[in-house]
């Protein structure tokens, strides 16, 4: 039977390496954290909060750091399963079973990213607009939008380094005929979605930023590896013969869970698609 020559790890590691390339928002997230992951479980994430510094008089007084707020709970489990006709066939062809690895990790990065698209609404800062009334924006008035979450993450004290900006297709286009943004078909930088860098924000594209039809957008506004974790483990990944047809069936199932860390450097904007002059 074909399927006892499976190769999980081989498996794991190719659909791994793609989905690091798929992630957009996964990507900028912190990922260090400690523990194993099981559905139901938590994790402790490696961050601590700000360190008061005090004048010094002859004494000094020793603060304990709170990390009660680094717990994350492992909460979301995705799984992919395909039926094939001989997984020995399809692991001998190499070209095949790294698209097939591909598309897997694609599929997986598009969950992940939705789920962390989602926490938007943890946001320590607003920009501008709400849901109920988002705020137009045009290659007029794009520049506006980022200058405006600078500012808010500016007099939150959040850091200057590490900022980027995950927004939408259409606001990718506000900044190009903008002018602030320039075009590129260079797909070495499209890796995790970056297109480019403005305002000192690095800016990165993504269909998955959490809207509703086209009445609001929430691209989000925070600091790389800081403002937002995420922990997942591809927990497994098997393949078995099926029993009603002649094939094979490969599952993998993916556990994962995040949190804004940090809701003070993590900015959201509720923005709609504004029409073009057509002057």
């Amino acid at each position: 039977m074909a399927y006892e020559t499976f190769k999980p790890q081989m498996w794991t590691d190719g659909v791994l390496e793609n989905l690091d390339n798929a992630q957009v928002l996964v990507a900028l997230a912190n990922r260090e954290y400690e523990g194993e992951l099981q559905e139901g479980t938590s994790v402790v994430i490696n961050e601590v909060g700000n360190v008061t510094v005090g004048d010094y008089a002859g004494t000094v007084e020793y603060e304990e750091i709170d990390s009660a707020s680094k717990v994350l709970q492992i909460t979301e489990h995705s799984y992919v399963g395909i039926k094939l006709k001989d997984i020995d066939k399809v692991q001998a062809n190499v070209n095949l079973t790294a698209k097939l690895q591909e598309r897997m990790a694609y599929g997986l990065a598009n969950k992940q990213d939705t789920f962390l698209a989602l926490k938007y609404a943890d946001a320590g800062l607003t920009v501008s607009g709400t849901t109920s009334s988002p705020t137009s924006i045009t290659s007029a008035n794009i520049i506006s939008l980022f200058t405006g979450a600078n500012r808010k993450l500016d007099e939150a004290n959040a850091p200057q380094m590490g900022r980027v900006a995950v927004v939408s297709p259409w606001i990718k286009e506000k900044m190009i005929l903008a002018k602030i943004l320039r075009d590129t078909d260079n797909t070495s930088t499209m890796v995790n979605g970056y297109v480019g860098n403005y305002l000192g924000f690095e800016i990165h594209v993504s269909n998955n930023v959490s809207h509703s039809g086209t009445t609001w957008y929430a691209p989000m506004f925070f600091i790389k590896g800081m403002s937002i974790a995420f922990a997942d483990q591809l927990s497994e990944m098997e393949a078995f013969r099926a029993e009603s047809s002649f094939e094979d069936k490969m599952r993998a199932l993916d556990l994962y869970g995040g949190k804004v860390v940090y809701p003070k450097t993590l900015a959201v904007a509720y923005v709609s698609s504004g029409a073009e002059s057509t002057i």
